[in-house]
């Protein structure tokens, strides 16, 4: 009986990483993007700022 819950946990602990894995793959691609947008408006900013001086 004990051998079938442990497996059976360590099952669920495998499924639930993996799922965990996803969503933080997503959420760190999104960060990313966010953050490289935020870089490009303020390099855009930038030189326009510097283009009219």
């Amino acid at each position: 009986m004990e051998n079938k819950l442990t497996k059976l946990s360590e099952k669920t602990n495998i499924e639930v990483k993996s799922e965990n894995d996803k969503k933080l793959k997503g959420t760190f691609l999104s960060v990313l993007a966010l953050g490289g947008f935020i870089v490009l408006s303020w390099l855009t900013v930038y030189f326009l700022f510097i283009s009219r001086m």
